[in-house]
């Protein structure tokens, strides 16, 4: 990473050396005056390396915001292009898109009805659903495939489905 001609994103920061100075009485002798106006070079000295890191700071920040509104695009893309996709397709075939409304209303009907009857089903056989692999297995095949078309039927329809008017 070091070896690489891109800014890093990531810096180190030694603030350590970045202690307040201590005020100097005004009541000090003459050699006190030329030791504040040293030490007022070195809080100035201090304030211009704070200023930069805090410059260092906001510019990495900024890059980092960069690199994230790149990458939130790049992954949005893909849903994007889908959704133009099936936008075009929709109004290509207007008629299709609002049978497959239609469908879906029909199908989720469907569903329910389903459900309840798994759910009736699964009432009257729980105990035996619960202590007895043979009955859980049984279960499971005789409704899990057709749950799983089910809704993989219904997931297509609403995606293909034209939005009401």
């Amino acid at each position: 990473m070091s070896n690489s001609p891109e800014p890093s994103l990531y810096s180190q920061i030694d603030v350590t050396g970045m202690v307040p100075s201590q005020t100097v009485s005004a009541g000090n002798s003459t050699g006190s005056s030329t030791s504040s106006t040293t030490n007022q070079a070195l809080e100035q000295q201090r304030h211009a390396e704070m200023m930069a890191v805090l410059r260092e700071i906001l510019t990495q920040q900024r890059l980092q915001t960069e690199i994230l509104k790149q990458v939130v695009n790049t992954l949005s893309m893909p849903q994007r292009q889908r959704m133009l996709e099936l936008q075009t397709w929709r109004q290509q075939h207007p008629q299709l898109a609002e049978d497959c409304r239609q469908m879906l209303k029909v199908f989720s009907n469907v569903q329910s009805e389903y459900y309840t009857r798994m759910l009736d089903e699964m009432n009257m056989e729980a105990e035996n659903i619960q202590y007895n692999d043979f009955s859980f297995n049984d279960f499971v095949d005789r409704f899990g495939p057709r749950l799983a078309h089910l809704n993989g039927i219904l997931q297509t329809l609403s995606q293909l489905a034209a939005p009401e008017r």
